[in-house]
């Protein structure tokens, strides 16, 4: 089994609804661009930089950390409490999932058949961050992260 952490330096956005419009006698769906989209290229430069050419393409457990930014008012008294405010966290992960896709890391994220999610006020000089950790079971035909990632191989038991 094979453990590796993405740490995105950014705000997690959640993803927007869908939209439609009428063109003529037909009907688009379509995503709105907007800051899912920054989110999501952040996502995808923290994995190819973190953990170059990596593809985990066997089924894997994913545990998110979503580290909020909070206002000025009541700050000192919510320093890594849990947020239990909007976004939702279901729609924070469908971005991340998405982000992670984007970069390459999985195939398509029905891969995921576990995961563990938090979100919570930032820590005391924290930055609102978004930390992922990945346990992966190394296939065949996958492969393990690089020597310089921060994945590590746990002992399996006797």
């Amino acid at each position: 089994m094979f453990t590796i952490q993405i740490i995105v330096p950014e705000q997690a956005v959640p993803q927007p609804r869908p939209r439609a419009r009428r063109l003529g006698k037909r009907v688009q769906v379509y995503v709105p661009k907007g800051k899912s989209a920054s989110y999501r290229k952040s996502i995808i430069a923290s994995v190819r930089d973190q953990l170059p050419g990596l593809v985990i393409d066997s089924p894997c457990v994913v545990t998110v950390e979503f580290a909020m930014r909070m206002a000025s008012k009541n700050r000192v008294a919510l320093y890594g409490e849990p947020h239990d405010r909007r976004p939702d966290i279901d729609n924070m992960l469908k971005t991340t999932f998405d982000g992670l896709v984007d970069s390459g890391l999985f195939p398509d994220d029905n891969i995921i058949w576990k995961t563990i999610a938090s979100k919570r006020w930032c820590r005391r000089d924290e930055v609102p961050t978004t930390y992922i950790t990945v346990e992966y079971e190394n296939t065949e035909g996958g492969e393990a992260p690089p020597d310089d990632s921060q994945g590590t191989e746990e002992p399996q038991p006797s």
